[in-house]
């Protein structure tokens, strides 16, 4: 069993956006990058869904661009 931390009640977007808006990022900001995000992995187009709706796959994916979006000097896997 893997978790990979996403929130089920946020869509794929809220989920990526996140960690930028509870920085402080304005929810508009937070939210094209997150779009780009999800883009990097292969995820466009997939924002307005939820969790439970993706494959385990896609979830995965998910949890990587939400590590992504904040621009990491190191992201160990």
């Amino acid at each position: 069993f893997q978790s990979y931390a996403l929130f089920p009640h946020m869509n794929v977007r809220e989920n990526v956006a996140f960690g930028l808006v509870s920085s402080g990022l304005p929810r508009k900001a937070a939210q094209d990058k997150a779009e780009e995000a999800l883009a990097t992995v292969g995820l466009k187009g997939f924002g307005d869904r939820l969790p439970s709706e993706m494959s385990g796959g896609q979830q995965q994916r998910v949890a990587v661009a939400r590590a992504l979006v904040l621009e990491p000097d190191v992201l160990l896997f």
